[in-house]
Formats: C-alpha cells, sequence, structure tokens
C-alpha cells in the first residue's frame, strides 16, 4: 500500500466552453483516484486506479462501472512512481478528487490527498463567505437570516427576492460541497 500521495493540478483556459484539466501524481506505490463528491469509495467512484506496469490507460468496464487503469508511470529521482492523467471538463465546472491507497477493501482505503479542480471561473452562487467552498460556514452566514426580509445587497439572499427563505437554502444545498 502507498504511505504517500503528493498531488497537483493544472488546466488550460477555457476554449470553446471545455478544458483539459491535468493531474500529477506522486506516489511510493499503486493508488486510487477517486470522485470525492460522490460520498464513498467504490468502484462506481473510482476515475483511475494508477499501477506501474507499463501499459498506457485503459477503459476498465465492469458490469455498468467504468473506470481507466493507468500504468505507464514515470520513476522520479527518489525511485517514487509520478503519473500525470488528464480529462476534460466543461467550464464553470469545478470538483474534487481524492487520492488513496490502493488497498484490496475499496471501503477500507486511506486518503492521501485532495485535491480540488475547476475549469475556468468558478461561480458558486452559495459561497456567500467567499472562501471559494459552499460548506457549513456558508449555511451559517445563511441561517442567520432565514425566514427575514433582508436588503438587495445581502448574499445571504441567493435567490434576490428580498428574503431569505427555503428556496435559499435550497440554492446552497444544490451546490453544497463544490469548491474552487
Amino acid at each position: 500500500d502507498a504511505t504517500f500521495a503528493d498531488a497537483s493540478v493544472s488546466a488550460e483556459s477555457p476554449s470553446d466552453g471545455t478544458c483539459t484539466i491535468s493531474l500529477e501524481l506522486t506516489s511510493d506505490d499503486h493508488l486510487y483516484v477517486f470522485d470525492a463528491n460522490a460520498g464513498s469509495y467504490s468502484f462506481s467512484t473510482i476515475r483511475w486506479y494508477l499501477v506501474d506496469d507499463g501499459d498506457p490507460c485503459q477503459l476498465a468496464d465492469i458490469g455498468t462501472v467504468f473506470y481507466e487503469i493507468c500504468g505507464d508511470a514515470d520513476v522520479d529521482a527518489d525511485d517514487n512512481l509520478v503519473w500525470t492523467v488528464s480529462f476534460d471538463a466543461d467550464e464553470g465546472t469545478s470538483g474534487t478528487w481524492d487520492v488513496t491507497d490502493a488497498t484490496p477493501f475499496l471501503g477500507e482505503a486511506t486518503t492521501l490527498a485532495s485535491v480540488d479542480w475547476s475549469c475556468g471561473s468558478c461561480d458558486l452562487e452559495a459561497d456567500i463567505t467567499g472562501d471559494g467552498k459552499v460548506d457549513w460556514q456558508d449555511y451559517i452566514a445563511l441561517a442567520g437570516y432565514l425566514g427575514q426580509a433582508v436588503a438587495a445587497d445581502n448574499e445571504a439572499d441567493l435567490t434576490g427576492d428580498g428574503i431569505v427563505n427555503t428556496a435559499d437554502l435550497l440554492v446552497l444545498l444544490g451546490e453544497w460541497g463544490l469548491s474552487c
């Protein structure tokens, strides 16, 4: 099992509404990369299985689940494995990838790194606190005005209708967990 994972992300500027996101991952052993927004580590949430078998990335199909097995790792000066993987994303989208050790039991995978990514500007309407993510801090900021009429420039009024209510809460929940 991997004992560490260093991860970095880069992206080109959006062109024609999409961009390519690239992740560079370094580790001392094989890794899984999961979609962190899915909530659990399972075959259906794996994006990449990073191995060192010398083969290029190949798509694996297990029933209705698809993920890539990428085995074309380089080796750095410290004899660690280095993979670069890429994917296309729509402009304005964002997400988080969890990098874990490659344990045989997915539910017991240990998170070694988390990587946030975004394509172009990330406009999170429910990021009331302005910290680039929608989380408990934004909920607390909204809840402080819940049920109240507010001024037009109040950031807790996500719908802009002059009152902070269930409609604003639904906007926040729709973006819950997203980050830039």
